[in-house]
């Protein structure tokens, strides 16, 4: 394991995060920026989204609010806004010269229906976090009113500045959506021109835009999920900008010396997601033996150059809410989780796995429960995609496992569809390297999709069955709840310490590290405004000096 890590660790020996300055010259219109993205839009009205998925249809919407470094609330499509004493009622005042690209007005009743079309889909991203609306009134034009059941601190950010609050053409969606995708409407400094999936989105610039005209007559971006083409790609300056590329990717193009390199940090996680509603993941032993099976430390030294930093919470340092007043994070020791195994009953036999006795004639056993001839094989199925360094880190954690005498055999799939079923809780998926970003530090305990009923459960608790972790799931649900609902600082962080120490105790996941986003920007490219803490670029303002 470790001659491994340490191969892959001198790959990255020159590792060096480099920001290049660019001379400034006068701006020029025209020109096409080219982007390439790992993977494909999943949903164009971002009922469902990924991180690639949110920087290739940005272009085209623009939300009520946005916020600063700081995530303090800045004015956007919403020139003020209002909340009342009781925190009970928002009103938000409209600009008045915003069209969509179909040439329709953009007003208080598009504003209604972008948040009604949410609630009206049950298995819309926004939908549970929406659902607190009571009542929403079109005052004027230029004027709306929601209501919603019980004050909530993270509201305004969900219902006008995330990608819930992204205004899409009532016109161009039509009666039920279900044409949407063929010519995506929204009031983006860009404009929807072509999509061939998997492959290519082109954007041409919106004339009308509210801020101006764009610079750039277009914007293409390009989807490959291979990382080597997209390093090839860069390499050629065929494209002039990639974000997503893995550590030693970077280090030819810093050793090339014409690239900016931009290392951003915003709130998100790596983590192993544990699938707890899934036998044999549901015994908390088996959950606190792989904790203590996987050396981090070495990954982050060897694998990442010691660029990320180790996660105790899944909360980093520079959030509101990190802690160190929680229980200690499980050392690497292997022998400590064999211990544990075998005090579970897990016993290594002569073939170098763990197997357990077992009833081959027990009433209703657990799903993907397998005994033969009296015993079962200890086995974590690890679910995998084709994207970044996933399939690398699933393999490490593959051999880590199989140290200690667990069969992990890894299913791999191409990116989307492995989400689905990630996400969907299909399958007998139980183990999986993940990485989460949270929009907003301020709104996030954990800096993941924590509270049981999340539409990106990153632990699947919603789907348990067993006793105890019902009784989890339900501490946690109320936890969230509570978080959610006040907007005292110090009780939010009470919470959310509360939540970091259950989900430590009980192992409901295994963090990893928090990383940087790293992005890679062609010299030829200026003005990109950054939105997100530098991990969604805008390119409204941005021009080519070539």
């Amino acid at each position: 394991m470790s001659k491994r890590l340490l191969v892959l660790g001198i790959l990255l020996l020159s590792f060096v995060m480099l920001v290049v300055p660019v001379q400034t010259q006068e701006a020029t219109e025209g020109g096409e920026l080219i982007m390439m993205q790992s993977a494909d839009v999943i949903a164009w009205d971002q009922t469902r989204t990924t991180w690639p998925s949110i920087r290739n249809v940005r272009p085209l919407y623009d939300t009520l609010l946005t916020v600063d470094d700081n995530d303090n609330l800045l004015p956007f499509l919403a020139t003020d806004w209002e909340i009342s004493e009781d925190g009970l009622e928002y009103t938000f005042h409209l600009r008045d010269d915003v069209m969509f690209h179909d040439g329709t007005p953009w007003n208080a009743d598009a504003v209604i229906f972008n948040i009604q079309r949410q609630l009206d889909d049950p298995d819309a991203r926004g939908h549970v976090r929406l659902s607190k609306i009571q009542q929403m009134e079109a005052v004027d034009d230029h004027t709306v009113k929601i209501w919603i059941d019980k004050p909530n601190g993270d509201f305004i950010y969900v219902v006008a500045v995330g990608t819930d609050a992204y205004q899409i053409s009532p016109t161009a969606w039509g009666e039920d959506g279900s044409t949407f995708h063929e010519n995506p409407v929204g009031t983006g400094a860009f404009m929807f021109e072509a999509h061939e999936p998997q492959s290519e989105i082109r954007y041409v610039k919106n004339p009308n835009y509210w801020q101006g005209a764009p610079l750039l007559d277009r914007l293409t971006i390009r989807i490959h999920g291979d990382t080597q083409v997209r390093l090839i790609e860069v390499e050629s300056d065929n494209v002039h900008y990639v974000d997503g590329i893995e550590p030693e990717d970077a280090v030819r193009l810093q050793g090339d010396g014409k690239y900016v390199v931009n290392t951003p940090v915003g709130p998100g996680v790596t983590m192993i997601s544990v699938n707890t509603s899934r036998y044999p993941m549901t015994e908390l032993s088996l959950r606190q033996a792989l904790a203590h099976a996987i050396d981090f430390d070495a990954i982050i030294e060897e694998i990442l150059f010691g660029l990320p930093q180790r996660s105790r919470g899944g909360v980093s340092p520079n959030s509101p809410y990190w802690t160190d007043d929680l229980p200690p994070i499980a050392p690497y020791d292997p022998d400590m989780a064999g211990q544990i195994l075998d005090e579970a009953g897990w016993l290594l036999a002569d073939d170098g796995f763990r197997y357990r006795e077992c009833d081959m004639d027990e009433e209703d056993p657990p799903e993907f429960k397998e005994c033969v001839d009296g015993r079962e094989k200890l086995v974590v199925n690890i679910i995998s995609a084709d994207f970044a360094l996933w399939g690398l880190f699933n393999e490490i954690y593959q051999q880590y496992l199989t140290d200690i005498g667990i069969d992990a055999p890894i299913k791999t799939a191409e990116w989307n569809a492995m989400l689905d079923e990630w996400r969907e809780n299909q399958g007998n998926w139980t183990f999986g390297h993940h990485s989460q970003g949270s929009f907003f530090a301020v709104t996030s305990a954990i800096e993941a999709a924590w509270a049981p009923d999340a539409f990106w459960s990153i632990y699947q608790i919603d789907d348990a069955t067993v006793p105890y972790l019902v009784e989890v799931a339900e501490e946690l649900q109320a936890t969230f709840d509570a978080f959610s609902a006040t907007t005292d600082l110090e009780e939010r962080r009470r919470l959310s310490h509360t939540a970091q120490r259950i989900f430590l105790e009980q192992q409901l996941t295994i963090w990893g590290w928090h990383s940087p986003w790293i992005n890679v920007i062609n010299p030829a490219v200026e003005g990109i405004v950054w939105e997100l803490g530098g991990r969604i670029p805008l390119f409204h303002k941005a021009w080519l000096n070539e």
